[in-house]
């Protein structure tokens, strides 16, 4: 930020015109190192979280310009909440045969 203190801009960031440009400077302030910031990591961010919140597919697709369902999978990340609904609801299930029942899986 010192280094951009001189310029006497209304923000610490410098000026720059495109977000490729803009997310490297934002990374490093935010002290992120895991990953690399990318406008793509942005958009899956937002498609997973919309899809986690209810938020219909095609609602969600509209909003990011993906035109196919192929195209917006890629973005969609893993919903954890997902997962674990679906394994406790088995879990459940399994749970409710009879003592001593073979199931099918077995």
């Amino acid at each position: 930020m010192e280094k951009y203190a001189p310029l006497h801009l209304p923000t610490c960031l410098p000026v720059v015109f495109g977000l490729s440009d803009y997310l490297p400077h934002v990374q490093h302030l935010a002290g992120l190192t895991r990953f690399k910031l990318t406008s793509k990591v942005g958009r899956k961010t937002f498609v997973t979280l919309k899809i986690a919140q209810g938020v219909p597919r095609a609602q969600v697709m509209q909003a990011t310009g993906h035109q196919t369902e192929a195209s917006f999978n890629r973005y969609l990340g893993v919903v954890e909440e997902e997962p674990l609904a679906s394994f406790r609801k088995t879990a459940r299930t399994v749970g409710k045969q009879a003592p001593g029942a073979v199931s099918d899986a077995a």
